[in-house]
């Protein structure tokens, strides 16, 4: 749908641009279809989605166009022309915490970032939500650390005695 979209949007402005240059009347016969409103905004969700630079409003549309539309990952995989991991990269987003998709929204959190941070156990998330709340940014070696933390808890060292008669 989308190609057919861009495709009548190309030819109008090839008939405008012969039109100007006194080679076509500007005349086109064509057949009007009456769009209802859930068509309408499926096609303003489909356009909007392809030209989005914001990860999070490509994740809440994607999220959207499954729930409400019956799309598959697969299918968003062929209109989009993204991988079915950069797909499921951006619906994970969705479960940031809301601190982490605002800043994601607004650009003052880095994509790579919070690509980062979905990986992470939900009690590491909110931890690195509170850094973020509270210095308005997130790095990388805010990340990692937060990360080794969750590593070295999953360690469980102990440290024991030896006796000194061995």
């Amino acid at each position: 749908m989308l190609q057919i979209i861009d495709e009548l949007i190309n030819l109008a402005n090839d008939i405008k641009k012969a039109v100007e240059e006194g080679f076509h009347d500007g005349k086109v016969k064509c057949i009007v279809i009456k769009e209802n409103d859930e068509y309408d905004h499926l096609r303003k969700l489909l356009s909007n989605l392809v030209r989005s630079p914001n990860p999070l409003l490509e994740a809440k549309a994607m999220k959207e166009l499954i729930d409400n539309y019956g799309y598959t990952q697969k299918d968003l995989q062929k209109i989009l022309g993204l991988s079915l991991s950069q797909i499921s990269q951006r619906l994970g987003l969705l479960k940031l915490p809301d601190i982490l998709q605002k800043g994601l929204e607004e650009g003052t959190l880095k994509f790579r970032i919070a690509r980062m941070i979905v990986s992470l156990s939900k009690d590491k998330q909110e931890k690195l939500a509170e850094i973020f709340e509270n210095e308005g940014k997130l790095t990388e070696k805010d990340v990692t650390m937060v990360k080794r933390e969750e590593f070295e808890e999953d360690l469980k060292v102990e440290e024991i005695e030896i006796p000194a008669s061995l």
